[in-house]
């Protein structure tokens, strides 16, 4: 009686736990999406960096795919037919070159220490909100902005490359919208080209993912077929929100949020190494 006593409460409490973590992602993947319907940027780089501090790098990337996926799928519907087209033929060479980049990067995640890859993302995702920021001037600005953000054949596929195979390694992608707002979209086409390119990658990233064995655990494949369903709402309740906040108020959103996740990439970096 005793040792089935036991059993009952060890089963509880991963029950317990499991319902914890299932929690926590489903906040996660919310806030996620609630930003990317706002801005059609901020879902990868927020749910994943939330999801590690639960299940570690590895697990959050992995278990991000599905849901970043579907949520990209619902924004590119903020493009007609004719825009598809359009941008699709523009931005093919760079969705071509990040989906190489993005096979790497899932390829290498496996072989990279931990600690310094958080510190790299923690000093990458910084640099993001101070040369897109409009309140400080930042020395050298201009310059890299005349080297790196050109619109040639050469300069998109190296930038596409670099973006995919950091976007595969962490799914941060925030180096996709640096170059995209280089081209002055409006917000509207703005975030349909994003959702198409990361659309792009996501459909090579679940097949990757299955060719290397990213999904061989059914707990993992579970956990990503329901973190869609939140995604997904937070996305809807975004797109609802976008039409009532104004553009800087969506920017101060996204910038707080981005330097708080910088922040905390960069302490989980320096005390692990």
């Amino acid at each position: 009686v005793i040792s089935n006593m036991h059993l009952l409460c060890q089963l509880t409490t991963i029950s317990a736990e499991q319902l914890i973590v299932g929690g926590l992602i489903c906040i996660a993947v919310s806030i996620g999406g609630i930003v990317a319907g706002m801005n059609g940027f901020g879902f990868a780089v927020i749910g994943t960096t939330l999801i590690v501090e639960v299940l570690g790098p590895q697990r959050a990337v992995t278990l991000m795919i599905l849901p970043i996926l579907a949520a990209n799928l619902s924004l590119t519907f903020e493009l007609d037919t004719a825009g598809l087209r359009s941008c699709g033929s523009r931005f093919s060479v760079f969705i071509f070159t990040a989906a190489i980049g993005t096979l790497l990067g899932m390829i290498s995640l496996q072989y990279v220490p931990v600690a310094p890859l958080k510190l790299a993302l923690g000093i990458f995702v910084i640099m993001y909100v101070l040369l897109e920021q409009e309140q400080i001037s930042v020395p050298g600005e201009s310059w890299l902005s005349d080297v790196c953000l050109r619109e040639g054949t050469t300069t998109m596929s190296v930038i596409g490359f670099v973006s995919g195979f950091v976007f595969g390694i962490s799914n941060v992608g925030v180096q996709v919208i640096a170059y995209l707002r280089s081209f002055e979209l409006d917000r509207s086409t703005m975030v349909g080209v994003l959702a198409m390119i990361f659309l792009g990658i996501g459909l090579t990233r679940v097949f990757i993912a299955g060719a290397i064995g990213l999904y061989t655990d059914i707990e993992a494949i579970t956990l990503s077929v329901l973190a869609v369903f939140p995604g997904v709402a937070g996305v809807a309740v975004g797109q609802r929100v976008r039409k009532v906040v104004s553009s800087r108020t969506q920017l101060v959103i996204i910038f707080t949020l981005l330097s708080l996740i910088g922040i905390r990439l960069l302490q989980a970096g320096v005390t692990s190494i």
